[in-house]
Order: C-alpha cells, then structure tokens, then sequence
C-alpha cells in the first residue's frame, strides 16, 4: 500500500489541477526511507486561488516530519489565505509558482510543472539518479539542488539545456565529478547565475561548462574545487579559451588549484567581483593593465603570489571597497600616497601576513564614512596613530612596529567596533572604558 502512495498522489493532483503536478517516489529500502522532513520559506505578494489549496494539503499529509513547524501554516481554514502559507508564493493570477521545501530520505522527485522557482537545498542523505523529471517545468527561472548528490545523474547538463527560461542555477556539493556522462550536444544555455562551488571538479568538465556558460552570463563560482588552469581568464591555454560572457559581473575561483600567472588581460573586462585567493597564481600586474577596471569593487587575490612590490594599481581603482591581498609575498615599503588617494569606498582593507613596510599616521582619508575593517596584522609597519575611521567593527594591527598612544580608540563609535588586537607592537596608555 506504501508503495502506491506516489501514483495516488499523482492522480488526485490531477483531477484536482491540471498545471500542479507533483509525482513523488518514495524510497521503501528503509523505514528511514520513508520519511520526509519539511524545511521551508516563501513569501508572496498574492493570493493563492483556494482550487490549489486541496493539492498542498494533501501533499502534506505524507510529510511525517516538520522540525521546524513550517507546514503548521498550512490549515484549510477560510480566513487564512494560501498565499500565507510558509513555503509557497503565487503568481497574480494566483497559481502557485515557487514552493521552497527540503526533504530528508527519498531518491527522486517528480514534477511541478507550473513553478518558475524550486529550491530544494541540502537535502540530508538524498541521492537522485535521473533529472529528466526537470524536462516538464517549462516555466522554471531558479533551481536550487545543493547538497544533493548527483553523482549517478548522467546527462544531466542536457537536462538543464532543455530548461529555455532557466536563469540561476545552483549545485553546490552535488559531487557532480562523479558523473560519468554529465552532457552530449544539447542546447545553448539561457543562465545568467551558475554555482558549481565545492564538487571536486577538474579541468574536465571544460567540455559541459562552456555549453552552460552563455552570452548571458553575470555571476560564475567555482570556488573549491579541483580546477588546473595555466592562466586565468584565459586566455592563453588552449582549454579555457575566452568563451567567458562578457556580461560576467561575479567570478569566483576561489580555492582550486589554478597554477602559472595572472593574465594580463584581467584588466580588460568589466568584471566587478573577482576572487582568485587561495591559488598559486602569480604575477606583478601595472597599472595599465587594471586601467579598465574602473568599476571594480571586489577584489581577493589573498595566497596569490603579487610580491615582492607593493600594487600601486589598487589607487586607480576609485570603486573598490573590498580589497584582500593578504598573504601575497609583498615586501616592499607601502607608498605615503596610498594612506591619501581619496576620495575612496574602501569598507575592507587586507594586507595581514605581508612584509609590507612604511609609516602609518592617519587611517581616515583613505576609506568611506562606512569603512568597517582593518587588517595590518603580520607586517613591520609603524607609526603613531592618530586617526581612525569612526566606524571600524575590526581592527588588526597586531605584530607591527606601531607604538604612542591609544587615544585614537575614542574615535570610534561605542559599540560598533566587536574585534580588536593591538598585540606585539609599543602602544601605551589606558583603554577606553566602554571596550
């Protein structure tokens, strides 16, 4: 009897609305397997219609656990409107269009094929071995799978291809280099957004990232993973080639094992995020060839090799506000200029674990009214310091040569600043009462 409860479901769908399927197998290996645990969000700006009520109802009654109380919203009460129910959104013609849910224990999921957004993330223990159930959600724009393991999901890129109105897609932890036959020629790709973050990948999934990357393109991350690359933004290497939209807004690459230097056609794009760190990439990049990166305002090249001089590209870069270079063997003296290149947006300054020497008086003109961390920590700078920004929420000076007064602590407002270290330097003086 348990195991017709699916094709029961199924049916009554159905008969109850044509354009809410859901088609549910569940695992009967286990007791375990059996059960499903809800987790859900949703909010919506309009009424579900009540014909889409008795679907969701019914769906709940075979969720056998809810921890987080998320389904106690779901009552067939007529004061309570569906569209208040944690989990679902509706469209203004009030057809449900997003149902934000995780499950616990079962290997495949069928189809809703009204949604324009499934968010189903890490789900605990599940495995699916077939996406083709994707083929029927026409309507889909995000889907959400981290944490599932589609290690068994072969061609599952052809899947995806087929999805035409798909714009974000996210598999984080999906063990997707473990699938022997992820893609044959398919599609173009319509996603903007595409996160493959954490999934041991290697540079052979060059041949099914490229039909996944298109024109449209803003945000890639790829961050730890496995990815070997002699050159980045490729230029150079065979492989990656340059097919990288030119719409791309965010790259992260963060954390894989990216060797040789760092092209210089970086500076040739319009990126405004880019994260290497973590990489054994190298080289001294000038100012010319960051010139075109006016509108960057994110950079993280921490554990690359830049050294041994200090980049005196970063005061061209007039929208930068996060900038960490930590870690890069620099050793050279920081220019005088750098502390007073305003006007800046500087709110996160990194140059922690460096040889960076120099003087360092005045911390104000160099960052916004918002700036809110510091890390000089590991240097041999020194100077008595006088100004601070007034917002600063972290401050790392620690194992430097600064020394005078801590007065400059006052100026900052009470109660913003929640790290501080001063360790292994010459300050004196009283620390203020409110720390």
């Amino acid at each position: 009897m348990r195991n017709n409860i699916c094709y029961k479901f199924l049916h009554l769908v159905l008969s109850i609305l044509p354009l809410f399927l859901l088609w549910l197998k569940i695992t009967t290996a286990n007791p375990l397997g059996r059960q499903l645990i809800a987790v859900g969000r949703g909010v919506s700006n309009y009424k579900c219609i009540d014909e889409e009520m008795p679907s969701l109802l019914y769906f709940k009654a075979y969720i056998h656990e809810d921890p987080y109380n998320y389904l106690s919203t779901w009552t067939p009460k007529e004061e309570e409107a569906t569209s208040d129910w944690s989990g679902v959104t509706c469209n203004n013609q009030g057809h449900v269009t997003g149902l934000y849910l995780r499950f616990l224990g079962f290997k495949e999921l069928g189809n809703l094929t009204n949604l324009q957004i499934l968010s189903l993330e890490n789900l605990s223990s599940c495995t699916i071995e077939n996406l083709d159930w994707l083929s029927y959600m026409s309507h889909l724009e995000e889907l959400h799978m981290d944490g599932i393991s589609l290690a068994k999901a072969d061609n599952w890129v052809n899947v995806i291809l087929n999805l035409q109105n798909l714009s974000t897609l996210s598999v984080d932890r999906c063990e997707l280099s473990q699938v022997k036959h992820p893609y044959v020629n398919s599609n173009s790709s319509s996603i903007a957004s595409l996160y493959l973050q954490n999934n041991n990948l290697n540079s052979s999934m060059y041949h099914w990232l490229f039909p996944l990357t298109s024109n449209r393109l803003v945000d890639l991350r790829l961050s730890g993973n496995n990815i070997f690359i002699p050159a980045v933004f490729g230029l150079s290497n065979n492989q990656f080639n340059g097919t990288l939209s030119p719409k791309l807004v965010n790259l992260d690459i963060s954390a894989n094992s990216l060797k040789g230097a760092i092209s210089a056609n970086i500076g040739k794009s319009t990126i405004l995020y880019i994260d290497l760190s973590n990489n054994s990439l190298e080289g001294v990049l000038s100012g010319a060839q960051m010139s075109n990166l006016s509108f960057v305002e994110f950079i993280h090249l921490s554990s690359c090799k830049l050294g041994p001089r200090f980049p005196k590209w970063i005061k061209t870069l007039k929208r930068l506000t996060h900038i960490d270079i930590s870690n890069t063997r620099i050793s050279d003296t920081i220019p005088e200029e750098f502390w007073n290149m305003g006007p800046s947006q500087l709110t996160y300054l990194n140059l922690s674990s460096n040889n960076i020497t120099g003087k360092v008086t005045n911390l104000t003109s160099n960052f916004n009214s918002e700036f809110s961390i510091l890390d000089l920590s590991s240097n041999n700078v020194c100077g008595h310091i006088l100004n601070v920004p007034s917002t600063l929420q972290i401050l790392d000076l620690s194992e430097n040569k600064f020394y005078g007064e801590i007065s400059f602590l006052c100026q900052i407002v009470d109660e913003s600043l929640f790290f501080l270290d001063l360790s292994h330097n010459s300050f004196t003086g009283q620390i203020p009462d409110w720390l």
